[in-house]
């Protein structure tokens, strides 16, 4: 399986512009699921992919990167995090809700280093420790990313970004290891959040592995569909804009072959995300297509049209 670059979201992305998700012990079930928030229109440059413990469900703040930036060497954000995961056990299923707090609903965790993605939808944690060595699969039951885009990730021994071992969209598998602690998190992609069911088989057939390490690490991690849902919707973050000034940052090679073709960003905007997931997606062949008009005027003017920077 090959990893990708911090970034961006599919989560299970396969439905994310349209688009990637947690029965039991004293927790009350969630209700039906919610439809996606297609509402990119109102999202600002603020979505920075850095978090921090908020109650709000709705959104993050602080920094929950770096454990060195609280000022006892500890995040109380992703320490809390770890401390309120509700175990699960083997061949156990549980219905709950990212949309709830009731249901252990935090909003901590916003990115990944595992695989690029725009997370800062609310996530909840399960945590599991296997007495003993065991290949292991964990399940969204009856997932459908079109409805609420929840993806799957696997953290050893912590919940930190860099802590995340294995991701899946409807379903993740690993090699875990005896009297290791797991965190199992089931994140909304994006703004994404609502009900799902997820379940653990302890005894699922070993992921397979290639004693080939060039052909490991040249799996294509996703397709051509899912890189042109995440890139589009990141395009929609960065040109966000409140004035024509805040618009200067051309995305060379979204176009048709011109610089006035190209989308333009938000001066401000961190567009590394985009331009590494970019990268990747051209690199295995893929042609992503932005709805670009194709129109090679030099005299066009960068603008900020309805909320987004535009050519004028």
């Amino acid at each position: 399986m090959r990893l990708t670059h911090t970034f961006f979201c599919l989560a299970a992305i396969t439905s994310m512009l349209t688009s990637c998700l947690p029965s039991s012990g004293g927790w009350a079930s969630a209700s039906e699921s919610s439809a996606f928030d297609s509402n990119l229109e109102s999202s600002g440059i603020g979505d920075d992919h850095h978090g921090g413990l908020d109650t709000d469900v709705s959104g993050h703040s602080g920094d929950a990167g770096d454990p060195s930036e609280s000022s006892d060497g500890v995040s109380s954000g992703n320490e809390t995090l770890c401390a309120q995961a509700r175990p699960i056990a083997c061949g156990q299923s549980i219905t709950s809700s990212t949309a709830d707090l009731n249901e252990g609903a935090t909003s901590v965790l916003d990115h990944y280093e595992i695989v690029p993605g725009n997370y800062s939808a609310p996530e909840v944690l399960f945590s599991w420790t296997p007495a003993e060595a065991t290949a292991a699969e964990l399940v969204l039951v009856g997932a459908t990313a079109t409805q609420v885009n929840h993806d799957l990730f696997v953290l050893e021994n912590g919940c930190w970004p860099q802590d995340a071992i294995e991701f899946g969209f409807s379903d993740v598998e690993w090699e875990a290891s005896g009297q290791t602690t797991y965190y199992l998190v089931v994140d909304g992609y994006y703004e994404d959040q609502g009900a799902f069911t997820v379940a653990l088989d302890c005894d699922a057939e070993a992921p397979s592995s290639s004693t080939d390490s060039d052909n490991a690490d040249s799996e294509q991690f996703f397709s051509c569909d899912d890189y042109s849902l995440m890139l589009n919707v990141e395009a929609q973050l960065v040109r966000s804009c409140s004035q024509d000034s805040d618009c200067g940052q051309v995305l060379t090679g979204t176009g048709c072959g011109c610089a006035t073709d190209d989308l333009i960003a938000n001066d401000s905007a961190d567009t590394s995300y985009f331009f590494d997931l970019f990268g990747e997606a051209t690199g295995w062949g893929c042609s992503i297509d932005f709805g670009t008009s194709c129109d090679c005027e030099a005299s066009l003017e960068p603008v900020c049209r309805s909320g987004k920077c535009s050519w004028r």
